[in-house]
């Protein structure tokens, strides 16, 4: 094998281990709080991306009106992982600034939406909802209980 090839594996490795490692985070999330989001499980809150898998989940049953209510950038990681993956491990080094520049545009975008939907879906309206089973309102909950 060359050099070139070696590193690719050994950088897709990494990615695995990663990837890996946050499928458990979340797995153990869910089983301590009920949120799969690590965000929501610790704070309480919802994050900018939350209804985001269950707007993935509606568009794979092509049901895109409820993907679209969940999360209206429900394709936005559709579309990102792809490119990081092959900005990462297949691309030269000049293609690399026009991907940064789609992901700070991601980001202003996803911290947009994230303000208009705390603004008018806090806290009544599912995924923006409090999630009172969080790490956060249960030390407050002792706290209160002492």
């Amino acid at each position: 094998m060359t050099g070139r090839k070696t590193n690719l594996i050994k950088k897709m490795g990494k990615g695995a281990a990663f990837a890996s490692f946050l499928v458990l985070v979340m797995l153990l999330s869910y089983l301590a709080t009920g949120s799969a989001c690590m965000f929501k499980s610790a704070v309480g809150l919802p994050c900018p991306g939350c209804g985001m898998t269950r707007a993935c989940l509606a568009a794979l049953r092509l049901d895109f009106s409820r993907a679209f209510v969940m999360h209206p950038l429900f394709p936005l990681p559709v579309i990102l992982f792809p490119a990081w993956v092959y900005e990462n491990y297949f691309a030269n080094k000049k293609r690399l600034k026009r991907f940064k520049a789609f992901c700070y545009i991601s980001l202003v975008l996803l911290v947009s939406v994230y303000v208009i939907r705390m603004a008018f879906l806090f806290p009544h309206t599912e995924p923006m909802m409090i999630n009172t089973d969080s790490l956060l309102w249960r030390v407050i909950g002792f706290i209160r209980g002492v």
